[in-house]
């Protein structure tokens, strides 16, 4: 049965206020306890997770709104289950962070594992960040003009082996499903090869050592793959076997590491980077940089009038993807998203000819480093160098002045090139800078209107108000770090794509709380230290007569704080009317 408490739902009495005295009660207000009770508590999706009960059936589900946040706060302050329902259940900033009556409230780890997995198969983490984000924008009046992207490695909770190990583990998992539900299939196999995967006290096979020599792990290596080919065709055909998902995983472990050529079987000497990288997370792949895992796309405000910046966006994939190919789809999402900015800062990985089309074509200005050349044409002079008609694109002239015998630009596949007579060049002083190549009897210089923009860039880079521009393209390591740090989101409690998905989602989600309440703590602190006000300082400077007018300035002073805080509901009824009491009397 559905069981939702409306955290906008105005409560008679605050159990809080009772709870804490007003100073700790005014702190946690203030922090990201009180910014998650007051903004963001209303933008769980309680309303998706109570689909997945009866209304009026069955046993009352937990709070759904508190269980939502719960899981929120888990990801974004990388709690274990553990952390996770202990904090639920005595923490008492979490309990008014999740508008749950401390000592009333209790949660299990099966029922938290239980709601994880709906969370995580409905998908609600992605709506969850971008509800989070789009209203602490509204609340912080952000700008986003101006944003930097850039990507980071994500490792999941994974087992770690070589390519010896992860061969010889899938061959053994599928050995030890056979023998436990078909076992005269079992038994039918060569002794010799079930004697050199029957061990249960290591993953390795028959014997081999870590300190192996590099010739005995190739050898080794060699055995599993003949051995999983073996396997493989041995119980080809027998649906009871070859439809279970370790005989599937098998085949697909050795289609990537091992290939067949003329009816020998050899190891590949490289898998490739979408190969399987661990049995425990089949959704990792391998970046030849960082390794084996994930990685994420994050871009973040930058602009100098933001007090604090928040993520504006988060893209999840896997380590093979590349960062170039990830531009076009930030840019979408963040127009679909309405957080389109009209500069993009990012580095030379995203900085591709085309990302720069792409991105001025939806009006975003792409602030990234071209490519640089190779280190000895690094002073070359290029096309650009040379006089080129506007109209037809053809070459007039080059930087030395000499005309070419020839030129001719193609429109259709943007290719253009110009012909010079050899004893013209070879007689150029600047022929060692020139990028001409030799052509028959001619020397031919190649361009295109691709070549001419790029070169375009290299040049302007180099200048002081690119500089100055893209110097805040730095900030976002400071992000990465802080997101690593703090949030755990460098290496995961988690493994498998939809449960790293959820996890870096909700993860960026609490980074914009973090930031948020960071900016909430320096307005009070710039209002704490704001000028006392004239008024103040008359009714200081009151003298010991007149003690009937302080009496009455401050029984109206405590009506209207009273009012104020029943507006707010930050105070109880009866502690408002001892309060009264007690002013009235000191005056």
């Amino acid at each position: 049965m559905q069981n939702i408490n409306d955290p906008r739902q105005i409560p008679l009495f605050d159990f809080w206020a009772q709870r804490f005295s007003p100073g700790l009660y005014a702190k946690l207000r203030t922090r990201w306890q009180g910014l998650f009770h007051d903004v963001l508590l209303e933008l769980m999706p309680a309303d998706a997770l109570a689909q997945q009960f009866h209304e009026q059936l069955g046993r009352p589900t937990k709070e759904l709104y508190s269980v939502a946040g719960l899981i929120f706060l888990k990801a974004c302050n990388d709690w274990t289950d553990e952390q996770a329902v202990e904090a639920y259940c005595f923490r008492s900033d979490v309990q008014y962070a999740l508008n749950v009556c401390g000592g009333q409230v209790e949660i299990s780890l099966r029922t938290l594992e239980r709601y994880l997995r709906l969370f995580r198969e409905l998908g609600l983490a992605a709506h969850v960040f971008d509800d989070v984000t789009a209203a602490l924008i509204a609340h912080l009046e952000l700008d986003l003009s101006q944003q930097r992207l850039d990507s980071t490695h994500v490792y999941s909770n994974m087992a770690m082996v070589g390519r010896t190990a992860l061969m010889s583990q899938a061959l053994k998992r599928l050995l030890t499903q056979v023998l436990r539900h078909h076992r005269g299939r079992y038994e039918a196999l060569p002794e010799d090869l079930r004697t050199r995967y029957g061990n249960k006290s290591g993953s390795t096979p028959f014997g081999w050592q870590r300190k192996a020599t590099t010739e005995q792990r190739r050898h080794v290596r060699q055995q599993v793959a003949q051995d999983m080919y073996f396997v493989l065709a041995f119980y080809d055909g027998e649906a009871a076997i070859t439809n279970k998902d370790t005989y599937k995983q098998l085949q697909r472990v050795f289609e990537e590491h091992c290939q067949v050529v003329e009816d020998a079987v050899t190891v590949r000497p490289k898998s490739g980077a979408r190969a399987l990288q661990s049995l425990s997370d089949p959704d990792a792949t391998y970046d030849g940089h960082k390794g084996r895992g994930y990685q994420a796309q994050l871009s973040e405000t930058c602009s100098d009038h933001n007090e604090v910046q928040l993520i504006t966006d988060v893209l999840p994939q896997t380590a093979a993807d590349s960062d170039s190919a990830a531009l076009p789809e930030m840019v979408e999402r963040l127009e679909d998203k309405q957080r389109k900015p009209q500069q993009l800062l990012a580095d030379t990985a995203y900085g591709s000819d085309d990302n720069v089309e792409h991105c001025a074509a939806k009006q975003v200005q792409l602030v990234a480093p071209a490519k640089r050349r190779h280190e000895a044409n690094r002073d070359a002079l290029t096309a650009l160098d040379c006089q080129i008609d506007a109209t037809t694109m053809e070459v007039i002239r080059c930087p030395a002045g000499n005309t070419p015998c020839a030129t001719h630009y193609n429109a259709d596949n943007d290719e253009g090139f110009a012909l010079f007579a050899r004893a013209t060049c070879e007689s150029c002083p600047l022929l060692k800078r020139c990028l001409v190549h030799k052509y028959r009897n001619q020397l031919r210089l190649k361009y295109s209107n691709k070549s001419l923009r790029l070169d375009r860039r290299r040049r302007e880079q180099e200048l002081p108000p690119f500089k100055q521009c893209y110097r805040k393209r730095a900030g976002v390591e400071g992000l990465m770090s802080a997101l690593k740090r703090a949030r755990g989101f460098g290496r995961l409690r988690v493994r498998g794509r939809p449960a790293v998905h959820m996890n870096l989602y909700l993860k960026a989600a609490g980074h914009n709380l973090s930031q948020a309440a960071r900016w909430a703590r320096q307005h009070l602190k710039l209002s704490s230290k704001a000028p006392k006000t004239a008024k103040q300082g008359q009714s200081r400077q009151l003298s010991p007569c007149s003690g009937l007018n302080l009496a009455s300035e401050r029984l109206q002073l405590a009506i209207g704080s009273a009012l104020l805080h029943i507006q707010r509901h930050q105070a109880l009824m009866p502690y408002t009317t001892v309060r009264l009491h007690q002013v009235v009397l000191a005056g």
